[in-house]
């Protein structure tokens, strides 16, 4: 369900900030690590536990958006945020607001100079992560974020894990790579500077958000690649991934291109509309190789069962 920006402003206004008198006494951060979470009871623990062990010179403030789950993971989050007061920061509401408006919550509370993302199916794995990345955004002031490679878990029976990254062979990425290339930024290895990133209204209404991100980012500087492994980005059957409908995805990634071709004044269009036809191509692809549908095209049962209601519709007519 696509919500209008109206909607979207009245579920943020009805969420809240769970008390804490400690953190109102806390220094304005260095960081902000953010984590949305809804329905994670299995996986939210260890994604806590993977931001606190953070070995850092600096402060951060942990931010976690929960969305009134109902399997645990509410209960699980309360129980670390009266643990860690001077760290965690809690935002939620008395319903289910949405990704979209979870998310939007959270950047309205951001105090941080620069901006960390963790979903709370997924997890850190080096204590060093946020260090590093601070570092060389502090030292490299012309970039806009600085992200790393990730393994892809694959929660099935064997939880196999994969490099999210094989082949990226260079470091440093810009507006055309973000446009063209195939999704290359694991979305739980990105820290991004937060002056940068002023958000449109359009945003509101697009499904990848995270690419959204990085495309606008990228208008202000260079995006920079780190060459190791420091965290972990989940698959399973409950992740957004997989509940979302590939035709509809595609189509939407469209949109969203679209929407930058305009904000960009048109200055990346030519490279924009090749990357639209390749999306579209893959769509098409998809349809043709769906085995269910080559069957149906090619069983003559099928089309004996189509022409028998047709016969029958006109008869009755």
């Amino acid at each position: 369900m696509v919500l209008s920006s109206d909607e979207i402003e009245k579920r943020i206004n009805d969420s809240y900030e769970v008390a804490n008198n400690v953190i109102n006494a806390v220094p304005q951060p260095m960081v902000s690590v953010r984590t949305s979470t809804y329905q994670h009871a299995s996986y939210i623990t260890q994604c806590i536990e993977s931001i606190l062990m953070q070995k850092t010179n600096f402060s951060f403030e942990y931010i976690i958006g929960e969305d009134f789950s109902t399997d645990g993971t509410r209960e699980i989050v309360f129980e670390y945020a009266k643990k860690y007061p001077d760290i965690i920061r809690v935002i939620t509401a008395d319903y289910n607001v949405g990704m979209k408006s979870n998310g939007m919550r959270c950047q309205r509370a951001y105090r941080g100079k620069y901006i960390a993302l963790c979903e709370g199916d997924d997890y850190w794995t080096d204590p060093l992560k946020l260090q590093k990345q601070v570092d060389f955004l502090e030292q490299n002031t012309d970039y806009c974020l600085c992200f790393h490679n990730a393994h892809y878990r694959y929660e099935c029976r064997n939880s196999k894990i994969f490099p999210f990254n094989k082949d990226l062979h260079k470091h440093v990425f810009n507006t055309l790579d973000v446009i063209s290339m195939e999704w290359f930024v694991p979305p739980q290895s990105i820290v991004y500077r937060k002056d940068l990133y002023q958000i449109p209204e359009w945003v509101s209404f697009v499904q990848q958000g995270d690419i959204a991100m990085l495309l606008l980012l990228s208008l202000s500087g260079n995006l920079y690649y780190i060459d190791e492994i420091m965290s972990v980005y989940r698959k399973h059957k409950t992740g957004m991934g997989k509940t979302v409908n590939f035709s509809v995805t595609i189509n939407k990634y469209i949109e969203l291109l679209c929407y930058f071709d305009m904000h960009s004044g048109f200055k990346y269009h030519s490279e924009i509309e090749k990357r639209k036809l390749m999306l579209r191509k893959k769509l098409y692809k998809a349809y043709f190789y769906n085995r269910k549908k080559i069957v149906q095209f090619l069983s003559f049962d099928f089309y004996a069962f189509k022409l028998d209601a047709l016969f029958k519709k006109m008869s009755n007519r």
